[in-house]
């Protein structure tokens, strides 16, 4: 057996040697990686430049506050710039501050759908949190209609294609040259001999995706975690998988016409119909109602006089006893406590409206999840997606997250207003220094995901040596 299999290596790597488009097809794979590892380390770069300025213009614009604390007020310029920082009325018009979802390191190699969510956010004081967060920009449409060339895709899509070309007829050409007949009467088992010819195959393909993998880690300097051998482990699963399908369909003893057309029909059927089918079905059966969300981004004016303004506060306080006003009677920042009340009485009017439909579309998206399961392809997304911090769970992650810095932003000003104090030059600093609280990966699930990718895989190599072991 041993010199049976030394035999095999020898021949198949001679085949493959003297074979100038399986090079050729290796080489345009190598080639997508470079570019999807370019354009990858491209749009990730562009995101970290927009933050970078975003945070810059923040941070001078509250520098600006937080100086005036410090200016000589017996000059008029000095006494002006200390009574604007002051006053928690004329935050709401004067100051805004953005939160950001700053990429991972492995965004680069899975962009997910940072293209179709908001990285960024900006929030200023003179709006409610729900009416600025729906009014967020979306990037350039035609991105998001084909998505982005990131090494995922190559990896997803376009790798099981080269498997495809280099593997599909290992069997089946020795019955188109004649051949069958010798193969049968060689040492081994006909399952040993496929099995390993298919194996070479295989460990080709590994070694030349680690190789890419290797090569594309230090291109984009990614450091050394436990998420790039998570990362490593998917795409051989998801190797093991395609290797699998391709021996269940050999295992059938076709000829090579057949074995490409199914194998093409499969790949069609796991990337492209499975998903459009089963978001099909997710969109009938999962509806998500959006009807309601176009009077929350729609600006509502508010009558100015201090009947209304106080009518407001009041309606505020009995919502929010915290932020009963010291004294009703009080003039004191009135206009600035009606239009912080009012917001502040939108958001809360408006939140079980909003987290209705936060919810029919995470039952969407749950639903959605189970199709992973029987899905190759989708599942290695996820799987990428979530080590990325680019899927859908960091997202919801993230809008949790700058609801509550829109809060704590709000209630500096509301708690001041309420009680007619001034703003302190602490409280501009408690601002500069807030940051959102970092998103972990649901490790359980992962690696789930990984290993059930695996079993997948194994079973289909279980199927066609069974097929094999039956059929001779």
């Amino acid at each position: 057996m041993k010199n049976l299999l030394i035999t095999i290596i020898k021949y198949e790597w001679l085949k493959m040697r003297r074979n100038p488009w399986q090079w050729l097809s290796l080489l345009v794979l190598a080639g997508a990686s470079w570019f999807a590892f370019s354009y990858g380390e491209a749009e990730i770069k562009h995101q970290n430049e927009t933050i970078a300025s975003i945070q810059t213009s923040d941070d001078k614009q509250i520098d600006e506050f937080i100086n005036a604390f410090a200016q000589d007020t017996s000059t008029s310029e000095g006494l002006t710039a200390y009574k604007k920082a002051q006053d928690p009325a004329n935050m709401r018009w004067q100051l805004s501050r953005h939160v950001v979802s700053s990429p991972s390191e492995l965004a680069q190699l899975s962009l997910g759908q940072r293209d179709v969510y908001p990285y960024y956010l900006k929030f200023r004081k003179n709006s409610s949190y729900y009416m600025q967060i729906f009014q967020s920009e979306l990037n350039n449409p035609f991105k998001l209609l084909v998505g982005h060339f990131d090494f995922s895709f190559v990896m997803i899509y376009l790798l099981p294609l080269w498997i495809i070309a280099i593997a599909y007829n290992i069997l089946s050409s020795e019955k188109d040259m004649g051949t069958y007949a010798l193969l049968r009467l060689q040492g081994g088992s006909l399952q040993f001999i496929t099995f390993y010819r298919l194996m070479f195959y295989f460990t080709v393909t590994l070694l030349c995706v680690t190789l890419i993998y290797m090569i594309g880690i230090n291109i984009l300097a990614i450091g050394f975690s436990l998420k790039i051998v998570y990362f490593y482990f998917g795409l051989v699963a998801y190797i093991t998988c395609w290797f699998g399908i391709l021996y269940l369909l050999i295992s059938l003893n076709k000829d090579s016409s057949f074995n490409i057309l199914s194998l093409l029909s499969m790949w069609v059927f796991f990337l492209i119909a499975l998903p459009a089918f089963s978001n099909l079905i997710a969109y009938s059966v999962k509806k998500v109602d959006n009807k309601h969300l176009s009077n929350i981004i729609r600006r509502k004016p508010i009558e100015e006089t201090p009947e209304n303004a106080r009518n407001l506060i009041w309606k505020l306080s009995e919502m929010e006893p915290r932020l009963h006003p010291i004294d009703t009677s009080s003039n004191t920042f009135l206009i600035g406590k009606a239009y912080y009340a009012f917001h502040a009485i939108s958001d809360m009017e408006e939140k079980p409206i909003v987290n209705k439909y936060l919810a029919q579309v995470e039952s969407r998206v749950a639903w959605l999840g189970y199709f992973e399961w029987i899905n190759p392809a989708v599942m290695i997304q996820s799987i990428c997606n979530q080590l990325a911090h680019t899927d859908y769970d960091a997202h919801a992650h993230f809008m949790e997250q700058s609801q509550s810095f829109h809060d704590m932003m709000n209630m500096i000003s509301l708690k001041k207003l309420m009680k007619d104090q001034f703003l302190e030059k602490e409280d501009y600093q408690r601002l500069r220094d807030a940051s959102l609280a970092g998103y972990e990966e649901n490790t359980g699930l992962l690696l789930g995901r990984i290993f059930w990718l695996m079993i997948m895989g194994v079973a289909l190599f279980y199927f066609g040596q069974y097929n094999l072991k039956k059929a001779h």
